[in-house]
């Protein structure tokens, strides 16, 4: 019956934004956008997505703009335009988008479209984190983590991971997990670590699973089980992560 509710509201969510949308409301058209992406109440369609996205960051929405950027960044339904990215990102930020905001620190961070800045990479992440979005969060817990142009702190980044996990982003998660497991600035905790690493691996964190299944692969912290490091290592690999594809392959439960 819940399923069923949740349903409903979620067909006359989109329903009330579509006439929204098309009224004129571009906050709706940017949620659209969001829904098509994802495939959430409708089917996936990146090409119905960047229709919304693109009505939105004409009408100035600066989170419309920003996820526009996104479908550049990540080639979704369009080629690959870096540049593009960037200017949308900008335009975004500038509107108020907290997403925005932090995707042009990821590309000041890592040089794509834009000359390599990691003090610019660090403001925008800033600004992103402050304004709530969790991605900024953890990506600037990673500086901190790393001592990436900045001293390296583990209580700065484990204060920023538990904010950005804390608020679903299961990357996080399996960061702060990394930190109980090695017991950085916290007392090592496998059990909580294992709880971190689940929890980012059913929010299809590639790294979470792959952790997890290092574990279960070991049989030090958990009773082996090596099916469900294999599985794990395929989850892992089918998210993108190309380690986990390595061990995957070179697992072979049934020889044992």
């Amino acid at each position: 019956m819940l399923l069923i509710c949740s349903t409903v509201i979620l067909a006359k969510e989109y329903t009330n934004a579509k006439e929204a949308c098309d009224s004129g409301d571009v906050t709706r058209c940017t949620l659209l956008g969001y829904l098509y992406k994802h495939g959430i109440t409708v089917n996936q369609d990146y090409d119905t997505s960047i229709h919304f996205y693109t009505k939105a960051c004409d009408g100035d929405n600066a989170g419309g703009c920003a996820g526009l950027g996104y479908m550049y960044q990540y080639s979704k339904g369009v080629d690959q335009n870096i540049n593009k990215a960037f200017r949308l990102y900008q335009k975004g930020c500038e509107g108020g988008s907290s997403f925005g905001c932090s995707n042009l620190g990821l590309l000041y961070q890592y040089g794509a479209g834009v000359t390599q800045n990691y003090q610019k990479a660090i403001t925008y992440y800033t600004k992103g984190c402050d304004s709530g979005d969790v991605f900024g969060c953890s990506n600037l817990g990673l500086m901190h983590y790393l001592g990436q142009a900045l001293p390296q702190n583990f209580n700065k980044a484990k204060k920023l991971f538990t904010k950005s996990c804390k608020k679903g982003y299961a990357g996080a998660c399996a960061n702060l997990g990394l930190m109980y497991h090695q017991g950085e600035s916290v007392p090592k905790d496998v059990t909580e670590a294992i709880g971190l690493f689940t929890k980012a691996c059913d929010g299809y964190s590639a790294i979470g699973c792959l952790l997890l299944a290092r574990i279960y692969e070991e049989g030090n912290e958990l009773e082996q089980n090596l099916t469900k490091a294999k599985n794990l290592y395929q989850k892992s690999c089918d998210l993108g992560n190309t380690r986990g594809c390595e061990y995957a392959q070179d697992l072979h439960p049934d020889k044992d």
